[in-house]
């Protein structure tokens, strides 16, 4: 950033930023684990042959990570 744009920031204000741009997050947390897990369980009860996708912040959620929670 700085020697392509002359801008030179802490490090404080880059993790400002990214909370601002909603890319803080390297991984997903357990209360969003635990979120998804509820709603498939829930999509399951209704049609268990039906395959659910899950998408947080426009990235797929792999069914292998929900499948290895679940077992936690």
């Amino acid at each position: 950033m700085e020697a392509q744009y002359a801008f030179k920031a802490t490090e404080n204000q880059y993790k400002k930023q990214f909370k601002k741009w909603k890319i803080d997050h390297k991984r997903l947390k357990g209360a969003e684990f635990k979120a998804i897990v509820r709603k498939k369980r829930e999509r399951e009860r209704g049609n268990p042959a039906k395959n659910t996708e899950f998408r947080l912040r426009g990235e797929k959620v792999e069914g292998s990570k929900i499948i290895r929670y679940q077992k936690r």
